[in-house]
């Protein structure tokens, strides 16, 4: 019988390592499992121009000086929600439109 090419105290140690890492994102995932959740959704500031029944009609305010005009039409897909295209603050397609400039 041949001799083990890693010896036991590394085999140990780096169980031990591996541990501590598991303990480590478990203490992190409980944090963001149980910490307050941001559900807040499509905050960017708009007018609604024109509804009838479930379709609206939405002016988003200008952040920054209109560089692209006529106004840009979003159309949303029958099956989607026009949330999808303006999630949250930093994370939103609408917002970073307004952001370069575009008429919305």
């Amino acid at each position: 019988m041949t001799q083990p090419k890693i010896s036991v105290d590394q085999i140990l140690s780096k169980l031990a390592e591996e541990a501590e890492k598991a303990r480590t994102r478990t203490e992190k995932a409980s944090e963001v499992l149980l910490g307050p959740l941001d559900t807040s959704i499509a905050t960017t500031p708009c007018d609604v121009v024109y509804e009838e029944d479930q379709v609206k009609l939405k002016h988003y305010t200008p952040t920054t000086k209109i560089e692209l005009k006529p106004p840009l039409l979003l159309v949303y897909a029958l099956i989607n929600r026009e949330t999808m295209l303006d999630l949250q603050p930093g994370r939103s397609v609408v917002e970073t439109l307004l952001a370069e400039g575009v008429d919305l």
